[in-house]
């Protein structure tokens, strides 16, 4: 088994809120305090430089949204069927972005399957009480199949991710997504 850490790629055109008061209403989801979601507006983010190579296409399959991970609809169709249980797509909407449809890809599967005594931290500076992973452990008999979780008081903007759910993304070429392996048992 193997588990991987996702990130979106900064090598394309990103997604923006259109109004910044958006951010606390995501963060008020990923925090489940609200029970229900309202889609939120977006626009490309224009405030990037305008210098991209030519090999990359200019908006991905999962652009970056803030901290989030957004996804085209193609994304969508390819991994709903492998996610359904674990993961909702919210939506977004746009005035601007014409002929596309986005979602945020919010990992809903909190798994309490760190190995605490095999992990190792590096510890923060003396006064705070947080430490940062240096080297995960899972117990991997609490993963099992799923596709993607986070960790209970972990945060969903970069999920951890089964194999199977990075070859889907592989074997399908979908981009804007960078994969970092972190366990393998």
């Amino acid at each position: 088994m193997v588990i991987w850490r996702t990130q979106t790629r900064t090598d394309y055109l990103d997604l923006a809120y259109v109004d910044e008061d958006d951010v606390r209403y995501t963060m008020a989801y990923r925090l489940g305090k609200l029970l229900i979601w309202h889609p939120i507006y977006i626009e490309y983010n224009t405030s990037v430089d305008d210098t991209f190579d030519e090999r990359h296409e200019r908006v991905p399959n999962f652009p970056s949204l803030s901290t989030l991970i957004a996804c085209d609809e193609k994304a969508k169709l390819i991994l709903q069927e492998l996610v359904q249980d674990h993961a909702d797509f919210l939506p977004l909407l746009s005035d601007k972005i014409k002929g596309k449809r986005y979602y945020v890809l919010f990992p809903k599967t909190e798994l309490d399957c760190l190995d605490e005594e095999r992990t190792e931290y590096v510890h923060q500076s003396p006064g705070r009480k947080s430490a940062r992973v240096r080297n995960y452990a899972f117990k991997s008999d609490c993963i099992g199949d799923t596709p993607i979780f986070i960790l209970p008081r972990g945060t969903r903007f970069d999920p951890f991710v089964s194999d199977r759910f990075k070859q889907l993304i592989e074997n399908n070429n979908l981009t804007g997504l960078h994969f970092k392996k972190i366990w393998e048992e």
